[in-house]
């Protein structure tokens, strides 16, 4: 047996157990504080608060504005308890001087709200009414709150790096409203009416989410004010996104005889049934190269007035995307002497226009509206390309209407899933000069924090400068590192996604008598939009370049496995993404200190994916794959719960590994799965309130039984052993829980001897935290949901594929 392999799907090889998960830490209570002083100045406060917001004439319902103390947290689960007439309007942390955090909620109290708040303030001032272990009562809500104010316009403000727009001046606004309790369009309807008897300018496009109606709205802070904050909806405001971006020496006749040439070499798979849909600035379908696929391409637009043509400035956008989406690095392809195959269509998707004004648009619902669009076309499989990102970045890693958009598409319904890959974004050119720092300083774009997306980054491999041309030039980024356009999410909080997951070609620049120089050796090549005398080529990279390869990486993932999940796709990427020398400081990835893993992860995330790996399983390089579907809660006494956990017997060699003793072998295990988005700041001021659910997977440590691991990890298993429970093993990777366990997808490695592996033979997928389980009133605990699992061995050369084989006791498919 020789060669490349299928790799090897696990069916029906997963064992259902019943799961409760280990306890987790208390809330933390303010315990220094007099209850009864406190409580009394809580109260005057609240009255205060009151009767400011209405002006003295108490009304039906009110926002008050509340201060915890410094390194204090609000209760949230206090105010949940009862939904409807107590709620969390919007929520946010603020540093102080001494770092310590503060939080500010903003809450909505109706009539009997304000009642029950006022009785817990009572009832927690009295010490004659502590519990029977002396606490005050309410305390985890009551001790630690410092003050109550009254809420203004500015309290439901959730851009902290934007200053709250004057007064007067007319902007736009981006308004979550919220729609627990009413229809998202009977609310929209009476929020327009109010807003427009103001004179306030509202956009028609709008999003829906679980518990939010987001619109956009023109106006200045004094017309919003009145309708707004005396309706009942109102959560959260925010600053609307506005969208940026991102051989040419030939005469066109010379250019036009290359495009010939290449055309001689084409290979067109007819009636494909797999695309890549772009969702950009359109493309110039009747490019001298794009002309020879006009049966591969359909185009379509969001809005019919702008057309279909790329409307970016010269050299184009969208066509330039295209280009690499088809044929890779065209400075390549144009030398190559081997045929170039087009098995995938192309599906272009007009996103923006350039020339339109610059009122922002609602983006969320514009992706989705050109989702939709693509759609209407009866393809097998398809992954989803956007390049188009926001001008900047002030979310940090948080989750936004446009990013959330992205996870609830991909996430889709029931068992119609969407592979969406999404460029990281890009740092301004002015700033290169200053790599690798620059990068650092420069947070990924919006939407690409998209917990379900595909963020891709860019690195480089162009090295090379006619120093004829440019003398005593050097180059910003050696070969093999991140490209200078690059932004990461180094500037993020710990608790949110790892970003961009992998990265492609980029394109590199030089630092030539002091500035910046990009001669065309060091970008990709593709073709552009064209024009009068304009030229039929053009060097194109940064993020957009990168996402462009990574999409024509995904859809030959989808070729030769084309019945996979869009989870699995992404699993497969990400698992085959290798780190290069240069990335790692020509050290190990083990080697390297947690600090070190951490800056690696949010600056290249898993490195450069490697096609063979995605692609097949060789002798001494086995990849197992599983697509499964777990039921993470269940509705039980009177309350959700966890449900369930998965454990995997892995089908290891044990005699043959034991026998290569202090071999070294790897074992690289990812995790990919979709979640069911629930943005506003109330919930993702924690990420797993923000995700529907979470899964995490647990392996069986060496020489540890299987009834003391599942034991180690379920509280169920536990608990049946009463007081015989000793622990045995431990989780022992090299990324580590701790920095891998973010996001939804998940990414591990193992390193060590052979026979110290022979025995970690089990492997767990177990559920975690989420709104599903938090907020039962949308009833999501009983709902199913898909995960994509790779298990990989590795070892330098022996084989341990036919061993594998013969205990699973089936064959597998050579390429």
């Amino acid at each position: 047996m020789n060669g490349f392999f299928k790799h090897i799907f696990l069916e029906n090889k997963v064992r259902s157990i019943s799961f409760t998960p280990l306890g987790t830490g208390r809330f933390k209570t303010n315990k220094n504080i007099d209850q009864t002083k406190h409580g009394n100045k809580l109260k005057n406060d609240f009255e205060e608060a009151f009767l400011d917001f209405w002006q003295g004439e108490p009304g039906d319902f009110v926002y008050v504005e509340l201060e915890t103390y410094p390194g204090f947290e609000l209760d949230i689960k206090k105010f949940e308890a009862k939904a409807g007439d107590i709620r969390i309007a919007s929520l946010k942390q603020v540093i102080k001087e001494d770092g310590k955090e503060k939080t500010f909620s903003t809450i909505y109290l109706s009539k009997k709200g304000v009642k029950d708040f006022l009785e817990k303030i009572s009832a927690y001032s009295k010490p004659e009414r502590n519990t029977e272990k002396g606490n005050p009562k309410n305390a985890s809500l009551l001790s630690n709150l410092e003050s109550i104010h009254q809420a203004t316009l500015k309290s439901f403000w959730q851009e902290p790096e934007i200053s709250f727009p004057d007064h007067e001046q007319a902007v736009w606004w981006e308004i979550w409203l919220d729609i627990t309790a009413s229809a998202a369009e009977a609310v929209r309807a009476e929020i327009t009416e109010r807003l427009q008897a103001f004179g306030v300018q509202i956009s028609s496009r709008f999003m829906v989410f679980p518990e939010h109606l987001v619109m956009l709205a023109k106006g200045s802070a004094k017309q919003l004010a009145e309708p707004l904050l005396y309706s009942q909806y109102l959560d959260e405001l925010r600053k609307p996104v506005e969208v940026s971006d991102v051989f040419t020496s030939m005469d066109i006749p010379e250019q036009r005889d290359w495009i010939a040439n290449l055309a001689q070499q084409l290979e067109i798979q007819e009636n494909s049934n797999l695309s890549v849909c772009l969702l950009d600035s359109g493309i110039n379908e009747n490019h001298p190269l794009l002309a020879y696929l006009n049966s591969h391409i359909q185009v379509d637009t969001v809005d019919p007035s702008w057309g279909t043509n790329d409307s970016w400035r010269f050299p184009g956008h969208g066509t330039a995307m295209s280009g690499i989406i088809l044929f890779g690095d065209l400075s390549e392809a144009l030398v190559s002497r081997e045929s170039i195959r087009i098995f995938h269509r192309l599906e272009s998707i007009k996103l923006i226009q350039q020339s339109k004004p610059t009122d922002p648009d609602q983006y969320g619902a514009v992706t989705e509206e050109a989702i939709a669009r693509a759609e209407t076309n009866p393809i097998q499989q398809r992954v989803f390309c956007m390049a188009i990102t926001a001008d900047g970045d002030t979310h940090f890693g948080r989750p936004s209407a446009w990013s959330a958009a992205i996870d609830k598409s991909a996430f889709g319904e029931e068992d119609w899933k969407r592979l969406i890959l999404v460029s990281a974004g890009n740092i301004p050119n002015h700033r290169w000069l200053e790599y690798p720092l620059s990068n650092q300083d420069n947070s990924i774009h919006d939407p690409a924090q998209a917990f379900n997306a595909l963020t891709i980054g860019a690195y480089t491999l162009k090295d090379r400068i006619d120093l004829s041309k440019y003398p005593g030039s050097t180059l910003l980024a050696q070969r093999g590192q991140l490209a200078p356009s690059s932004s990461t999410s180094m500037n993020w909080g710990k608790v949110w996604a790892i970003k961009p997951e992998v990265v492609f070609e980029g394109g590199n620049a030089a630092e030539w008598n002091s500035g910046l120089c990009d001669p065309d050796s060091l970008m990709p090549l593709s073709i552009s939009k064209g024009g009068m005398a304009s030229s039929l080529f053009s060097t194109f990279g940064e993020t957009s370049s990168a996402t462009a390869f990574a999409s024509k990486f995904a859809v030959g993932i989808l070729e030769n496995y084309p019945n996979i999940w869009p989870e699995t796709v992404r699993a497969l990427m990400v698992h085959a993404a290798q780190w290069t020398d240069q990335m790692l400081g020509d050290r190990k990835i083990e080697d390297l200190s947690t600090v070190e893993k951490i800056q690696l992860l949010r600056t290249v995330g898993y490195g450069v994916p490697f096609l063979p790996a995605a692609l097949y399983t060789l002798q001494n390089s086995v990849s197992l794959v599983v697509q499964e579907t777990i039921t993470p809660y269940k509705f039980e006494s009177s309350r959700v719960q966890a449900n369930e956990c998965h454990v995997f017997t892995l089908p290891w060699p044990q005699d043959q590994l034991l026998e290569m003793g202090n071999t070294q072998v790897r074992l690289n295990v990812t995790l990919s799965y979709f979640i069911e988005p629930n943005p506003g700041n109330k919930r993702y001021a924690k990420a797993n309130n923000y995700a529907s659910f979470g899964l995490r997977f647990k392996l069986k440590d060496t020489n540890e039984t299987s009834t003391t691991f599942l034991a180690r990890i379920n509280k169920e298993a536990r608990e049946a052993l009463e007081e015989d429970y000793q622990q045995e093993g431990r989780e022992n990777w090299v990324i580590g829980q701790s920095i891998r366990d973010k996001g939804s997808i998940h990414r591990d490695i193992w390193i060590g001897n052979a026979a110290d592996l022979a025995t970690k033979n089990e492997l767990a997928i177990i559920p975690t935290g989420g709104w599903w389980k938090t907020r039962t009133i949308h009833k999501r605990y009983n709902q199913s949901v898909r995960y994509s699992l790779i298990i990989n061995i590795e070892t330098d050369s022996e084989d341990l594929l036919t061993p594998i084989l013969n205990k699973l006791r089936v064959g597998v498919e050579a390429i």
